[in-house]
């Protein structure tokens, strides 16, 4: 809203105050508003969904995915977090397959014996991008039904716990003997119920993107000066992902898949 008021899309006579960047009480204010639904806090307390109140110029400002917002990141750099946030089955939600290990600048040789093929150990590179963020997110589906907690795991580390150190901790905590690879299926059924559940609800492969000013203004300053996403590389990425997980074109899981 800000940054609308900025630019002009939003004026005082819209919004009551003055949204002005620095402008601490304003902040403050406009956060009470929001909290108690009063005036243009009614609108705001809709979070992405305010767009379609506030009109079609407000579209490209907005940083959302499947309606939830982006957090306080910027995924113009490291590629494998911005599919990530892409192919998220809540929208832009980092914790669904963020894959921090793409930021160690690990050796490929090392990235191809975890991910199970070719990765390129460079952040800003699209290649094996989709592998490395299909690994991940199957990781964190078994992560999650575990209730462990994602820094403890390969989140961030080769060297934390993976299935073999998880099926392990399942039989000690029920005695249930479980592989490597049991643990991995369930993965795969997880991320595809949820992948259904999407698709019943009209998600497909043309939800999973990034806002538009991600493909095209560049990081304006910085180490990462001149970084944006192309969309071709992105495009290769998303169907990388697609593939491994034995879904089409379109994101929508195959019979074959369905019948695994």
């Amino acid at each position: 809203a800000m940054e609308l008021y900025q630019r002009g899309i939003l004026d005082r006579e819209k919004t009551g105050i003055p949204l002005e960047w620095g402008n601490g009480t304003s902040i403050l204010k406009i956060l009470d508003m929001i909290a108690h639904r009063k005036g243009f806090g009614d609108i705001l307390a809709e979070g992405s969904f305010a767009r379609d109140t506030l009109g079609i110029s407000s579209r490209d400002y907005l940083l959302e995915i499947k309606g939830l917002p982006i957090e306080m990141t910027d995924e113009r750099l490291p590629k494998s977090f911005a599919l990530g946030l892409a192919t998220s089955t809540r929208g832009a939600c980092h914790m669904r397959s963020r894959p921090s290990m793409d930021a160690l600048g690990l050796p490929q040789e090392f990235l191809k014996k975890i991910y199970g093929g070719p990765v390129s150990s460079r952040i800003a590179s699209y290649n094996g991008k989709g592998r490395m963020v299909w690994w991940h997110e199957l990781l964190h589906a078994v992560t999650d039904a575990l209730g462990v907690c994602r820094f403890m795991t390969a989140f961030s580390s080769p060297h934390a716990l993976q299935y073999r150190q998880f099926a392990r901790l399942i039989k000690l905590a029920t005695g249930l003997e479980m592989s490597s690879g049991q643990l991995r299926a369930i993965a795969e059924r997880i991320y595809t119920l949820e992948r259904m559940m999407l698709v019943g609800d009209g998600i497909s492969r043309k939800d999973d993107t990034l806002p538009k000013r991600y493909f095209e203004e560049p990081i304006p300053a910085g180490p990462a000066q001149g970084c944006v996403i192309e969309r071709k590389g992105f495009n290769r990425m998303l169907e990388e992902n697609y593939r491994l997980h034995g879904w089409d074109h379109d994101g929508i899981p195959t019979k074959r898949t369905l019948n695994r």
